[in-house]
């Protein structure tokens, strides 16, 4: 799809950080009622874009870099995926201490994955 102006792949681009739309999706729903009264209002079509992961994106052209790995990472842990998280906290420490320098706050977040992990493994 493309946008009404030329040069522009989409009308309107909605992008937003996954704890905007914690349990009562209101984002997503916004966007859907935005999509309707788009439809009714224009006699065009406008082309929303609505991207829920900004990492995913990012990690396919970059798949080693460390930052977008430890953000995709501890947005798993945010939404409670521990495994997951904790498996690509942990890919993250390692390019990290392999192409940088020590992060404490890293470090807190993959501590903070293996525990949940632990736990979990204990209920």
């Amino acid at each position: 799809m493309s946008s009404i102006i030329s040069g522009y792949n989409y009308d309107i681009f909605i992008s937003y950080r996954q704890k905007d739309n914690k349990g009562d999706r209101w984002v997503s729903e916004f966007v859907e009622a935005l999509k309707t009264e788009l439809e009714s209002t224009f006699k065009e079509e406008i082309s929303v874009y609505f991207d829920i992961n900004l990492v995913d994106p990012l990690l396919k052209l970059n798949p080693d870099n460390y930052a977008y790995l430890h953000t995709k990472g501890w947005g798993l842990y945010k939404q409670g995926k521990y495994e997951e998280a904790e498996y690509i906290l942990q890919n993250s420490w390692v390019l990290r201490m392999e192409k940088a320098i020590y992060d404490h706050a890293a470090w807190l977040h993959l501590d903070a994955a293996k525990k949940a992990v632990d736990e979990q493994m204990k209920n």
